[in-house]
């Protein structure tokens, strides 16, 4: 499952929507998330995956008419940070659920709600441990999966940021990208002089 995927007749598959190479484990996850959201239950109606161009009815991915009847639109990313699986670094899965306006037709405008309008979403971070944060709107919390049992237990309840706190994270290979206003706030967290009063 490691590098880069091929198709049948042993050439590179095209970039994802993103411009990445796509790995092997990002076409068979991709995949894995289609085939559950779609043949899990008749709630899902249509699914966007970040590894490909158009939306997708779940009728299209099960081969079978049954499977558009849904009320509920899934996005996700099957895995995010695809590129750290040949150094053994974690990755996740990304997913969030909308709801498509009753009666209407989904097309590409049905995917381009906005966050507020989410009825779900969440990631799954596969590490040392395997970690699922959710929300459905009132809350967020964090769930840890038990390998003994298969089971995912409550382990996380009512996760929040912390208003003040000396960590921070992103891609600093990208300041250089970012706007001034961003790069004076971040030169003034690293020096101890932002809102926060904290060097981090």
């Amino acid at each position: 499952l490691y590098g880069a995927a091929v198709g049948k007749d042993g050439e590179q598959l095209d970039a994802n929507i993103q411009g990445e190479v796509q790995q092997q484990l990002d076409v068979l996850c991709n995949t894995i998330m289609l085939r559950a959201f779609c043949g899990s239950s008749s709630s899902i109606h249509s699914v966007a995956s970040e590894e490909e161009d158009e939306p997708r009815c779940c009728s299209d991915v099960m081969m079978d008419s049954a499977f558009a009847v849904g009320d509920y639109i899934a996005v996700f990313d099957p895995i995010d940070g695809s590129k750290n699986i040949d150094s053994s670094l974690p990755v996740g899965s990304i997913f969030g659920i909308y709801k498509k306006q009753p009666g209407s037709t989904v097309d590409t405008s049905t995917f381009l709600q906005d966050g507020s309008s989410l009825v779900a979403s969440g990631y799954c971070l596969f590490s040392a441990t395997t970690v699922l944060v959710l929300t459905m709107g009132s809350g967020v919390d964090g769930f840890t999966l038990d390998p003994d049992s298969g089971r995912f237990l409550h382990t996380l309840k009512d996760i929040r940021i912390p208003r003040k706190g000396n960590i921070y994270s992103l891609n600093e290979a990208n300041y250089r990208d970012f706007e001034e206003p961003v790069q004076r706030y971040l030169t003034a967290i690293k020096s101890g002089s932002s809102s926060t009063g904290m060097k981090a």
